[in-house]
């Protein structure tokens, strides 16, 4: 069988994009912890790979809340225990605009470790430079709730 230029050209044509949705659905799934990396907090005194979202608060509940962030995707955010955001005066409004410092957790969601409003610069801590969450004491009996 011969190929004439044509048909040559849209078997190359088809091959480069398949290459480049192939790429582009590993990049998104190592990104989204399918990886393995950042989707576990880490174990005491590791530290866990930090990465930063900014976005308008779409979405908020007492145990997380999620961003629609500049290209338009919906995050969710996991900030954890209820007394303890209230302990230390977290309430952003929807539409405010934050930036979350975090990683991907074991349930798709997005573990923060900080949270910044960005109008005012007030930063938020929620986890330890390994994950750990800071309501959770020094022992691992946190009640589920990462």
């Amino acid at each position: 069988m011969r190929l004439n230029s044509d048909s040559l050209g849209i078997a190359i044509l088809i091959i480069f994009i398949g290459g480049i949705l192939t790429a582009s659905a590993l990049g998104v799934w190592q990104t989204q912890g399918g990886g393995g990396q950042n989707r576990n907090h880490g174990d005491e005194g590791e530290t866990v790979s930090i990465l930063t979202l900014s976005g308008v608060v779409s979405v908020l509940d007492s145990t997380r809340f999620e961003i629609l962030t500049d290209d338009g995707q919906i995050i969710p955010i996991e900030i954890g225990n209820v007394r303890y955001n209230q302990s230390i005066g977290f309430a952003p409004l929807l539409g405010e605009r934050v930036r979350v410092d975090g990683f991907w957790d074991a349930n798709g969601g997005f573990s923060a470790v900080t949270v910044t409003l960005e109008a005012s610069g007030r930063v938020f801590p929620f986890r330890d430079a390994s994950g750990h969450p800071l309501w959770a004491g020094k022992g691992s009996g946190n009640g589920g709730q990462h």
